[in-house]
């Protein structure tokens, strides 16, 4: 997927030392994962203008969502790779 980033949850136990990693391939939700469609990512677009909870339609959250000068939107999802740039 377009912009898909490596997702990765690290931690540390203080108690024992141990390390434990998990990436995107251990995703229980990867093997039905797809590509927004444009109705969602119209969705996602017009919730960042209108100022309320921009949500993915896979992870119920968005990474980030950063809004730049004019009315250009970029709307990642660690978790499922999809990402929206534009307006």
């Amino acid at each position: 997927m377009q912009g898909r980033a490596p997702l990765w949850v690290a931690i540390h136990c203080p108690t024992c030392s141990a390390d434990a990693r998990m990436g995107r391939a251990d995703d229980p939700l990867r093997g039905s994962l797809r590509r927004w469609t444009e109705a969602e990512r119209r969705r996602l677009v017009d919730d960042a203008h209108a100022d309320v909870p921009v949500t993915c339609p896979w992870t119920a959250r968005l990474s980030g969502r950063v809004l730049a000068a004019g009315c250009g939107v970029s709307l990642p999802c660690m978790r499922c790779g999809n990402e929206h740039q534009g307006s």
